[in-house]
């Protein structure tokens, strides 16, 4: 009989086993489906399938080999599924959507090897010195302790995947794989010693099996992969903190992206497209441009009049979220001093390596965006001297862009964040925030409603401009995605004014032509009514503070899931599977 310790060991060692194939399944769906589905369903799919599974096995009281091979077959059936997952989702994903597509692939990927994991753990605690679940087992009344075991193990599960393997993981990205290496190759690579080690363990019928069916999974994978848009390349790919990192390169069209799951942290037409290069003359030098407006129009912050008066005439920005640093990058040519605050370190990598971002001139710190902001403003208000020491500034402009991954962050847009960033704000400091997503949700209008409100308490003003007009088909009670740029002023009275752009702010840019003069405002009465949004007792509207922010998890996943939509209309879906 195993001894107690092994016995654990050998448990840890399946769990472990089941959480990294969990998080290659994750990383095969984020790239294809965004996080809608894995944020909302998939926490509470895996951890009750495997809570059934594993009771429907324990209750068996035989320690079976047929039980051995379950666990044998569906690990190599994972590990096989995952070697076809992206072509998989390429097959069935554009035509099912971001819910039940994720759903599907999830199924054949995760499901199995779920159950096999279950008959593995099961096996381990009838042959186990672990007298609890061994009375457990045997007893014919032992409902509630079979449940208590199962819950108990799913529990540890759950701690393995979230927050040893799936933190683990973007870390030995980051540091072992080459950032040029194919995330794609190495997640099937991954899959392939799974499967290679059930080969191993199986009788030589099974283990031949396991042989074909990895050769025609590989073949299939490789053919399909020699039809996903050839002309795009992945110049670089890593998992990291944001999840799925990668820079597209679409030389057709002249485009350099650096996407995020599903979604798109920023992009430059780095030369011509090709219906414009040919109408350039031979000799013309071509700049750089911006894909969107919206990240041209947070550059409006400094159009704000009156001017903040800054330190010896001198202003300075802080920047939440760098994406491939367009505004910080504008914000440096306009020589403001620049600080940047990003979550995540391989964003800082690409937007230096691939878009030019000037790191050497600009303060960046790596870390959550909140923290670094509720950590300033407690400095500022209470030790001012230890302020200066750390040489932590009041800023004159603050630009608020982290939309990342298809999603917007509750926690990043409640009052609380609000009065931080005003702490840290100079008396005639502007801030700009961006916010993508349904502007008609009422998750929007909770969150601009929140903004308006704190800004607006002590004297503040505030305007918001769309970057696109509301479509002419658009009806109430439809979706209305977009980005909205809403500026606000610290303090100052009276109604928010812009000066007229003049060439020096454009800097040589066709698309700053275009955005710098903001024109689609939104008025902003829209979002402080609404006979829709209010409390019980209908006093007051509904605002977003840290305690209410878990109300719209649901709303945020399916803003998400609206997002996917409008990106598989910006990229083709061949583009979005190519990863």
């Amino acid at each position: 009989m195993p001894t107690l310790q092994s016995s654990l060991f050998r448990l840890a060692g399946h769990l472990l086993h089941m959480a990294l194939l969990s998080q290659l399944s994750v990383y095969t769906i984020k790239p294809a489906f965004g996080s809608s589905y894995l944020d909302i369903y998939r926490p509470l799919i895996i951890p009750i399938l495997f809570t059934v599974m594993l009771i429907l096995f324990l209750r068996k009281k035989k320690n079976t080999r047929g039980s051995k091979q379950i666990q044998i077959s569906t690990t190599a059936f994972c590990s096989v599924a995952i070697l076809v997952g992206r072509s998989l989702a390429l097959e069935v994903g554009e035509g099912l959507g971001p819910w039940y597509g994720a759903f599907v692939v999830d199924s054949i990927i995760t499901f199995p090897v779920t159950l096999g994991t279950a008959s593995a753990v099961a096996r381990i605690f009838y042959a186990s010195n672990l007298k609890f679940a061994r009375t457990a087992i045997s007893s014919s009344s032992s409902s509630a302790r079979l449940l208590l075991i199962a819950l108990a193990v799913t529990r540890l599960f759950m701690i393995f995947d979230g927050r040893i393997v799936g933190r683990l993981l973007p870390l030995l990205w980051r540091f072992v794989f080459p950032k040029t290496a194919s995330v794609a190759s190495l997640i099937q690579l991954i899959a392939l010693a799974s499967a290679s080690v059930s080969a191993l363990l199986s009788p030589p019928r099974v283990a031949t099996l396991i042989a074909i069916s990895v050769s025609i999974a590989i073949q299939f994978s490789g053919a399909m992969h020699s039809i996903i848009m050839p002309s795009t390349d992945v110049l670089a790919s890593s998992i990291s903190t944001s999840g799925y990192l990668s820079v597209l390169s679409i030389p057709s069209q002249g485009l350099r992206i650096l996407r995020s799951d599903h979604s798109i942290l920023g992009g430059e037409f780095v030369s011509p497209p090709l219906q414009i290069a040919s109408r350039l003359p031979p000799d013309a030098k071509w700049k750089n441009e911006p894909i969107f407006a919206a990240f041209v129009m947070q550059e409006a912050v400094r159009l704000v009049t009156p001017i903040p008066v800054g330190i010896d005439g001198q202003n300075n920005a802080l920047i939440i979220g760098l994406g491939i640093g367009t505004s910080a990058r504008a914000m440096i040519e306009h020589n403001v001093a620049t600080d940047v605050v990003e979550l995540d370190a391989m964003v800082v990598d690409f937007a230096v390596n691939y878009f030019d971002f000037p790191l050497n001139r600009a303060r960046v710190t790596i870390c959550d965006g909140r923290k670094f902001m509720q950590s300033m403003a407690k400095t500022i208000l209470n030790d001012p001297e230890q302020a200066i020491e750390e040489k932590l500034r009041v800023y004159d402009y603050i630009i608020h862009d982290v939309f990342t991954g298809g999603a917007v962050a509750p926690s990043l847009f409640t009052k609380e964040v609000w009065l931080d960033i005003k702490s840290i704000m100079a008396a005639d400091g502007v801030l700009a925030v961006n916010f993508g997503g349904d502007l008609e949700s009422s998750m929007a209008r909770a969150m601009i409603r929140t903004l308006v409100k704190t800004f607006k308490t002590d004297g503040g003003a505030c305007r918001a401009f769309r970057e696109q007009v509301q479509s002419d088909k658009w009806t109430p009670g439809s979706n209305d995605f977009g980005n909205l740029v809403v500026f606000c002023r610290k303090q100052g009275g009276g109604p928010l004014s812009f000066r007229a752009p003049v060439e020096e702010d454009y800097l040589g840019s066709l698309v700053r032509h275009q955005a710098l003069p903001l024109q689609e405002e939104v008025r902003l009465p829209i979002y402080l009514k609404d006979s829709e949004e209010f409390l019980s007792g209908g006093k007051e509207l509904r605002t977003l503070d840290d305690e209410s922010i878990n109300r719209f998890a649901k709303e945020a996943a399916n803003s998400a899931a609206g997002h996917w939509v409008v990106m598989n209309k910006v990229l083709a879906w061949d583009v979005w599977t190519n990863w």
